[in-house]
């Protein structure tokens, strides 16, 4: 049952990616609207994203496999994913930064500073997001040499958490402040998933108490659905020029799809049913059961070679005219 389970997770965590997206196209753009209200509308969709969790979670749940460790040969890959992730997140930031200097705009939610905490939460969120970049290129380049990550590293892998920490607690000031928190359910969806795989991420390549593998692999495929749809949902609504949709979902940006790629990569290496290792001095190529196995096999016991000994002695005797006496036991002579 193990297999089976494995590829329906595989299968299921881009299919759910691919109707959590068309979901949010085909129904937000034909409904949502001021005078209808789309809090129903916004209410509908996360509750279909939140059967999609708990779909993948079980998925992840019913896979009895222990938390893969890095290594073999899809680690290049995912330092691949990673590396183009941290660029990703480091460019983001930057236009975001050269935006605010020459516009004064700020990212959404709002488009310009509110209060002090706004500009506190959006001062944070721009460091850690160049240093959350930065760490990621790191640990793309560590991955892709095989390299071990290092004690600055692994203190560097906080960056990205705190990245999307200070996102979300902005998002949640900026709708207190400004907006209607009902707009945009499923980007606060999208930002609390992306918080959890990135704190779960950051203990699994820091090596530093490691998830389970059930909770890695569920926060993975979770925050891949939810990070990959929500970015082409933006893009897709801007396409169909709904500006009421296209407005609620300003949130999702190029950045969450990078850490949804990431996601979905970790999703597809975690539910692996065959690990490509090649086996080291601590990794025995054989279990202690084999072994004995095998030796019971290649060496003769005591037992058996006991009876074979006696009736080739006793043959011999017979040839040579020697009395059965000489053939007793110590025992019988005692």
């Amino acid at each position: 049952m193990k297999p089976t389970i494995n590829k329906i997770a595989i299968i299921a965590t881009p299919v759910l990616t691919a109707a959590a997206l068309l979901l949010r196209l085909l129904t937000i753009s034909q409904v949502q609207a001021e005078a209808v209200g789309e809090t129903g509308v916004s209410l509908w969709i996360l509750a279909a994203l939140c059967l999609g969790a708990i779909g993948l979670a079980a998925l992840s749940y019913f896979t009895p496999l222990p938390l893969r460790p890095m290594g073999g040969q899809q680690q290049p890959k995912l330092g691949l994913l990673a590396a183009l992730a941290g660029g990703v997140l480091l460019l983001d930031t930057i236009l975001i930064v050269l935006r605010f200097g020459i516009t004064g705009k700020t990212p959404p939610p709002n488009a310009q500073i509110l209060n002090t905490a706004d500009q506190t939460t959006l001062t944070l969120s721009i460091l850690f997001g160049l240093a959350g970049g930065v760490w990621l290129i790191l640990l793309g380049c560590k991955w892709l040499r095989r390299a071990p990550l290092g004690f600055v590293g692994r203190f560097g892998s906080l960056f990205p958490v705190l990245w999307i920490w200070c996102r979300l607690a902005r998002y949640e000031l900026s709708y207190a402040s400004a907006a209607n928190i009902k707009r945009s359910f499923y980007d606060f969806f999208m930002l609390l998933f992306a918080m959890l795989f990135l704190l779960a991420f950051a203990r699994y390549a820091a090596n530093v108490a490691p998830p389970s593998g059930r909770t890695m692999r569920a926060l993975s495929a979770i925050a891949a659905m939810s990070g990959i749809s929500s970015p082409l949902a933006r893009l897709g609504l801007q396409m169909l020029e709904d500006t009421e949709s296209f407005n609620a979902s300003q949130l999702a940006g190029i950045s969450d799809l990078a850490i949804g790629l990431l996601a979905l990569g970790m999703t597809f290496f975690l539910f692996a049913e065959e690990w490509d290792y090649e086996p080291t001095e601590a990794e025995p190529t054989e279990s202690l059961a084999e072994l004995m196995e095998e030796q019971r096999y290649q060496q003769p016991t005591a037992t058996s070679a006991t009876p074979v000994t006696d009736q080739l002695l006793a043959e011999l005797m017979e040839e040579e005219n020697v009395p059965r006496l000489f053939l007793l036991d110590d025992s019988d002579e005692e």
